[in-house]
């Protein structure tokens, strides 16, 4: 028996900008024809009244620990943001916006769309989602992001809404080269607010 849309999928047609049919496709191209990976940006992609209490609840409920490596300088929040009520209870009620947005990336809806614009194949309900914080000098170094099973990676920047070009944090893309990356970028997705 059909129950309807689900609690994840309500949220996700409340706080995800549609896209109509003609924007679908222009994504596809967008997708199909980037260098030197395929990759998309969807913007503005929340709702931004959301998105602001969202940003709100990140910055002043959750904390956030240093952590360096050799592939980044980062505050990252300890918690999966996925799996928050049942690891963080405390800190989950007091980030509803927050799991409300993350909610609508994790929705069915979402992730169809997901597929549609790429043609990677059926997204699973598995999703990792962290919230990292990146300071002056902060970085995370190029690297290719095959993880497991993992068909698509996102970026939801949640910076000022006046950040701009200068202020840096761009997403830069490496090509390979001869079979190496090359040290050079060659494409660079700024930051910019509510872009994913």
């Amino acid at each position: 028996m059909d129950q309807g849309p689900t609690k994840r999928q309500k949220t996700a047609d409340a706080v995800l900008q549609p896209l109509g049919d003609d924007q679908i496709k222009a994504k596809q191209s967008e997708y199909a024809t980037a260098t030197p990976y395929p990759h998309v940006v969807l913007s503005p992609a929340i709702d931004d009244a959301t998105l602001k209490n969202a940003r709100r609840e990140a910055i002043h409920e959750l904390r956030a620990d240093y952590k360096e490596t050799d592939l980044f300088k980062v505050y990252q929040v300890p918690h999966d943001l996925g799996t928050i009520e049942r690891t963080a209870p405390h800190l989950a009620d007091k980030a509803p916006s927050l799991l409300r947005v993350r909610d609508a990336l994790y929705s069915e809806s979402t992730r169809r769309l997901v597929e549609r614009i790429t043609g990677c194949g059926r997204i699973g309900d598995t999703v990792d989602c962290s919230a990292n914080v990146y300071m002056r000098g902060g970085h995370l170094l190029c690297h290719d992001d095959v993880i497991g099973n993992r068909l698509v990676s996102f970026v939801l920047y949640l910076v000022d809404e006046d950040w701009s070009e200068e202020d840096g944090g761009a997403f830069e893309l490496f090509p390979v080269v001869d079979g190496e990356p090359s040290p050079i970028p060659c494409n660079r997705v700024d930051c910019k607010w509510n872009s994913l």
